[in-house]
């Protein structure tokens, strides 16, 4: 019998038939050292240590014989959701090595399960991906024209799928329409600026208003119709725009900044991570996707009991803040010293489509 297959790949220290064959050799030498001159002391002790062994063997083949069975169960249950239709052909691109699908590439759709409202911002479940996997392979394989993918990988809310070209992906498209799944275009991600807001024009600004009035005066930068902007957030004299591809390079091309009644405002690019008010992790702060349980975390200092907005340690020094995101002391979970903080802007900074033309980086 050939040794089973061991979980990293390679081949099986002891086969079944090679511990049995052991456990006979074994129990031939006990008995040749009973027959043998040796003391009854020195004998006895080589017994149990040959005891021992053959103990120590005996645990090794079994757990070896559960790790086999558990690894044919795992390749049985992700053989029946691979079909020829998701399979990477030779040549083919592979997915990303962080799961990021480049802003450049145009054939990427993202498609996933339709969420509620109180769904939305959560990991899918395994079974959602799977139900999604499971019913595109269906779509794909009743298909008389082949669509030709070169790449199929998990995202955080579904699946990716890499086409061909365009004409690729919009036939997919169309089957994950009848399917009724939520689908995007892995490409459109559209840049955010952050400008200043010029003295005395703060009070009573809001959302509304700030985008009515830099709609009105960035007509030939945004569209006539505007759609090439809306505003985000206002926090103060900060206010966070996101503008369509087509806008931002129209906006770097005529100064780099946006007009606000008789001001110029300078913009500078910006990536927003969206983090919990309540205890910093990076996820929506709202219930369900945090329940602080009544003791919420300061997101400044990083100590429990209150929030941002009444810390009581604002003027302690960086070396006493705690990290809320990485754990590491010496910076709050804002800052752009965060190494895992970073790596997030990172990742979403390669999904964002500015149109080639680039402004200098804003931290967050």
């Amino acid at each position: 019998m050939p040794s089973p297959p061991s979980v990293d790949g390679s081949e099986s220290p002891l086969s079944f038939d090679e511990a049995d064959a052991m456990s006979l050799l074994m129990s031939d030498i006990a008995e040749q050292l009973r027959q043998s001159k040796l003391s009854g002391a020195k004998t006895s002790q080589m017994l149990k240590l040959l005891a021992q062994v053959s103990s120590h063997v005996a645990k090794l083949t079994d757990e070896n014989r559960r790790l086999s069975m558990k690894l044919i169960k795992v390749m049985e249950e992700s053989k029946s959701l691979v079909s020829p239709s998701e399979a990477v052909p030779a040549g083919g691109v592979q997915p990303p090595d962080d799961g990021v699908v480049p802003a450049r590439n145009k054939n990427v759709i993202l498609l996933g399960p339709r969420l509620g409202e109180d769904e939305r911002g959560s990991p899918i479940t395994e079974q959602s991906y799977k139900d999604v996997l499971t019913r595109m392979n269906r779509r794909l394989d009743s298909n008389e024209d082949p669509i030709k993918i070169r790449g199929v990988w998990r995202t955080k809310f579904g699946v990716a799928y890499d086409l061909q070209n365009r004409a690729q992906s919009a036939r997919l498209r169309s089957l994950a329409e009848e399917e009724g799944l939520f689908f995007k275009m892995g490409s459109k991600l559209n840049p955010e600026v952050s400008i200043r807001l010029p003295d005395g024009s703060t009070e009573g600004a809001t959302i509304d208003s700030v985008g009515e009035t830099l709609r009105r005066y960035n007509a030939d930068i945004i569209g006539e119709d505007g759609s090439g902007l809306k505003v985000r957030r206002v926090a103060g004299k900060n206010v966070y725009v996101e503008l369509s591809p087509v806008a931002y390079r129209n906006m770097t091309r005529q100064g780099g900044g946006l007009f606000f009644t008789n001001s110029f405002l300078r913009c500078r690019d910006y990536v927003y991570i969206r983090q919990c008010f309540n205890c910093g992790e990076v996820h929506n702060s709202r219930i369900p996707y945090c329940e602080p349980g009544g003791s919420p975390k300061c997101t400044g200092c990083g100590r429990d009991g209150h929030l941002l907005r009444n810390c009581p340690n604002r003027d302690i020094p960086r070396s006493e803040r705690s990290c809320l995101v990485c754990g590491i002391q010496g910076h709050s979970c804002l800052s752009k010293e965060c190494p895992k903080l970073a790596a997030l802007i990172a990742a979403k900074e390669k999904l964002v489509d500015r149109g080639g033309a680039s402004l200098p980086r804003m931290s967050q």
